[in-house]
């Protein structure tokens, strides 16, 4: 029997520690993890335009231990790249699945057997309140020095 592949997907900008642990948890459900790390137009797309650009968050996600591979996606519909990849199991955050493109992939999913595994958020940790924290910082440090 082959190897179990797995994939999740993600901008990973600010990386912290709930990415740490999503990737550790994803990578405990096969032999190989597969991460696909969103572009800047995607991101910008559906989401906000990141603050680490996508080369440095490529670097970033490719040096943690848990990682065996890194691939860029610039679509929500990542279901050639699953189908390119062999995957047998996608991990995703608990969210997950509220653009219709994502649809396609789970459908993929469903129709060849493959695995989709949806794991909580890290609470208390957030890419958002990271950047709403910052934000704040920068408006007391301005306001205190004004």
């Amino acid at each position: 029997m082959g190897k179990v592949i797995v994939f999740t997907a993600g901008i990973w900008d600010l990386f912290h520690q709930g990415h740490l642990r999503l990737l550790k948890r994803a990578r405990a459900f096969g032999d190989i993890l597969i991460v696909g790390v969103a572009t800047d137009r995607l991101a910008e797309e559906y989401k906000r335009k990141p603050i680490i650009p996508f080369e440095q968050r490529m670097e970033i996600v490719e040096a943690v231990r848990y990682v065996d591979t890194v691939v860029s996606y610039d679509s929500l519909d990542v279901t050639n790249l699953l189908k390119n990849l062999d995957v047998d199991v996608m991990v995703v955050v608990e969210d997950w699945g509220g653009f219709p493109e994502q649809k396609q992939y789970r459908m993929y999913l469903e129709e060849n057997n493959k695995r989709l595994i949806r794991i909580p958020y890290t609470q208390g940790v957030s890419t958002t309140a990271i950047r709403e924290r910052v934000i704040e910082e920068a408006v007391r440090w301005q306001n205190d020095n004004t």
